[in-house]
């Protein structure tokens, strides 16, 4: 008997979405998805880190991996995240301008451990660099509040 084959693209697809508190805060909402694997996830983040990752992935070249984590933070140690619930990594992949981003999403439960997720997903997505100047762009317009969302879609150069 045949395996049966969700309707999902294998191409990759990160959204972002960013919902503002006024305070100078805001939730990164995110929904990736590709290679049969699908997640939402969100976290807080202040405003102008927000926009220094949208800022650091659009430049070129790409020095050194840009990371965004976010989550659960510790009572005891403010600066120190107990749980991670979205995490954003952009890389370089190889010399070619291949470029990766590497997304992990979750749902803590909070009727255990906070450290452990119920469920989670981790996705990686190959991209370009002109895809992900665009992404930058549309990232900024989105903390702006000018655009609804920010997608980038796998592409393998």
């Amino acid at each position: 008997m045949p395996v049966p084959r969700f309707a999902m693209s294998d191409i990759g697809e990160l959204r972002l979405e960013v919902r503002t508190d006024g305070d100078g805060t805001a939730e990164l909402m995110a929904s990736i998805s590709g290679h049969g694997f699908a997640g939402t996830g969100s976290a807080w983040f202040g405003i102008e880190q927000l926009r220094n990752f949208a800022e650091r992935i659009g430049r070129f070249p790409l020095d050194e991996m840009v990371s965004l984590d976010g989550g659960i933070w510790s009572d005891d140690l403010p600066s120190r995240l107990e749980a991670v619930t979205l995490s954003i990594h952009v890389y370089l992949i190889d010399g070619r301008g291949q470029l990766g981003i590497h997304v992990h999403a979750c749902q803590p439960c909070f009727t255990r451990n906070a450290r452990e997720a119920d469920h989670s997903v981790e996705v990686e997505l190959e991209t370009t660099y002109s895809s992900l100047e665009r992404f930058s762009r549309h990232m900024l317009r989105v903390i702006e509040g000018l655009l609804p969302c920010a997608v980038i879609k796998e592409e393998v150069a």
